[in-house]
């Protein structure tokens, strides 16, 4: 095994994001699990799609449209929008055969592009300071329809799960967000946002194995600023080498500024098997990182693990302008690399004169798959002075 150690005099600290207050002023709770259901007044600070009796019915959709308008309005106070007891653990959202379809409008909050990718709109947009906490019941999973068996109908409206596009949004808790598409994009208007898949103590996960129209875990358009993405377990997502991976950075003349992804860990089966299809998709793998031509000021990546990953360019960012990059603490195990050469490495470091500011790489274990090449960090550029290379 080759290893390139880069050690950095002050590691790089970032703000990781603004935190709810603990009693919201505003609390909208979800106890309907209907993907459709716009809010029926506005700015009114009650989430109300329809009565049924003397209760109101309150679906994820208004409640995230009626935070949106107290934000629009200057509302005072912090907003949270929370699951009801009623909503049981791991409760799919219901309504609509395939909310991923052309026809499907009354299933999303946004239907026009977001970006070139999804380009469909969004299921649901969010554009100011809100926690969302979904406690691990409600699972916003519209990558199809159950059993659904046309990949003309199920994957041809690529979109997005959530657009956070605003400031200080908190996402909790939420287990199987997914589309055909992005499960979450951090749009150019993001800032301070934070996506916590264990903040009640329980692991938050997003398996993305049912069939292959999901695409991406998180996308961050020029722009974002200030992202935070923890305590995960993700895998699966179709293997473009283009326009898929597990964090999804889109190339533009902004850049990308202060992302940590913290504790977040990729594990597949010892064994390879199973396909990657419309109504298989337990043998899809994207790349962990995609990043071509994209432009990153501050990227952190902290305690990943990442294990039996077959065949994919794992961190693969040779064409993408970064500074000031840490990855540490990482535990990569019995990964195949997609090729044999040096190039072809589990980590692939911006190329040329790419690479700036301080770069971080250290405390971290790379085992490799029998018959795997065997580097597990290229490096083709200038190298600041001072690096240092152990052989071993």
């Amino acid at each position: 095994m080759i290893a390139l150690l880069v050690l950095a005099t002050t590691p790089a600290v970032w703000p990781a994001g603004a935190e709810a207050a603990e009693t919201p002023d505003h609390l909208l709770v979800v106890n309907s699990v209907e993907w459709g259901g716009p809010d029926d007044n506005l700015g009114d600070g009650i989430c109300r799609t329809r009565t049924d009796g003397d209760t109101p019915v309150c679906t994820l959709r208004a409640a995230v449209e009626q935070a949106n308008a107290l934000n629009a309005a200057g509302a005072a106070g912090s907003i949270e929008i929370t699951v009801a007891d009623s909503i049981g653990p791991a409760t799919r959202m219901v309504g609509g055969q395939s909310v991923t379809s052309l026809d499907a409008r009354a299933a999303r909050m946004r239907v026009t592009p977001i970006w070139s990718q999804d380009y469909y709109g969004a299921f649901f947009e969010v554009t100011g300071p809100v926690t969302i906490d979904l406690r691990h019941r409600l699972l916003v999973n519209g990558a199809s329809a159950p059993a659904c068996s046309s990949a003309t109908t199920c994957d041809s409206s690529e979109g997005a799960a959530f657009y956070l596009n605003g400031p200080g949004i908190t996402v909790r808790n939420a287990d199987q967000v997914l589309s055909a598409g992005s499960s979450f994009v951090f749009g150019p208007a993001a800032r301070d946002v934070v996506l916590d898949g264990s903040a009640d103590g329980t692991r938050g996960h997003v398996i993305a194995t049912d069939n292959y129209n999901p695409e991406r875990f998180a996308t961050f358009l020029p722009g974002a600023r200030n992202v935070t993405i923890q305590h995960y377990d993700v895998r699966g997502y179709y293997g473009s080498q283009t326009d898929a991976g597990i964090y999804y950075f889109a190339s533009g003349a902004s850049a990308v500024e202060h992302v940590v992804i913290d504790d977040v860990v990729t594990s597949y089966p010892p064994s390879a098997g199973g396909g990657c299809g419309s109504l298989d998709g337990t043998g899809c793998a994207a790349r962990i990182i995609s990043a071509i031509g994209a432009r990153i000021d501050g990227l952190a990546l902290r305690h990943l693990k990442i294990a039996n990953l077959r065949d994919v360019h794992a961190l693969h960012m040779p064409l993408a302008w970064v500074n000031d990059l840490e990855i540490t603490d990482g535990v990569f195990l019995g990964n195949n690399v997609y090729g044999t050469g040096e190039s072809e490495a589990f980590l692939l470091l911006p190329m040329d004169d790419r690479l700036t500011g301080t770069t971080t790489v250290q405390r971290n274990v790379f085992t490799s798959a029998p018959g795997s090449g065997d580097v597990a960090i290229y490096l083709l550029g200038k190298k600041p002075a001072g690096s240092v290379e152990p052989s071993g």
